[in-house]
């Protein structure tokens, strides 16, 4: 009998670790519907409870590479843990992040700095096993062409300011002011 995701090799017995991603599986199926009906969560929450249970689910289903078995190894638990602790850290946090932290203005933390790149690392790596490394390339690229200056006004001190708050990212839905290096706000469009 050959070895497959829910059994094992001599048994058609289901294995721990396919009890676990059939009950991953379900949870998040049975959360979707729950969302949907009763309506969606605190975003922060809603996101990391998704993005968190999916990552899970790859890391138990696919190998690290193409021809490797199909139990977990070392590096799926390294992923797993990562992505626990990353997901865990949005979740328990998400009020702070939410309603105190205000992005792009208060500084990030270490622990939220080294979550991000581990973060990063583990979306990553889950786009290259379930989609291949060309998407996992060009998902890096595009990433860093934002971080890096490929977009205008990079490097220079941008605050805007639009109806529902003060925003880092200009969306062009309201009016918006660029704050210059003196503190002087100067209103650049509506």
């Amino acid at each position: 009998m050959k070895e497959n995701q829910g059994g094992s090799e001599t048994s058609g017995k289901p294995t721990v670790i396919g009890l676990v991603i059939v009950g991953l599986s379900l949870f998040l199926a049975l959360f979707h519907l729950y969302t949907g009906v009763f309506g969606t969560l605190n975003a922060m929450l809603q996101r990391s409870i998704h993005l968190g249970v999916a990552l899970v689910l790859v890391f138990l289903i696919y190998p690290a590479n193409k021809g490797a078995k199909l139990t977990p190894g070392v590096s799926n638990y390294v992923f797993l843990v990562l992505t626990i602790v990353s997901m865990g850290y949005l979740y328990w946090n998400s009020e702070y992040l939410t309603q105190e932290r205000i992005a792009a203005v208060t500084p990030a933390t270490l622990t939220e700095t080294v979550l991000c790149i581990c973060l990063i690392s583990v979306v990553l790596e889950g786009v290259r096993r379930t989609l291949g490394m060309p998407l996992a390339i060009v998902v890096a690229v595009f990433r860093e062409s934002a971080l890096g200056g490929a977009h205008e006004g990079a490097g220079t001190d941008i605050v805007v300011v639009v109806e529902e708050g003060i925003d880092p990212v200009r969306r062009g839905r309201s009016r918006f002011a660029a704050v210059n290096s003196n503190g002087r706000e100067d209103i650049v469009g509506t």
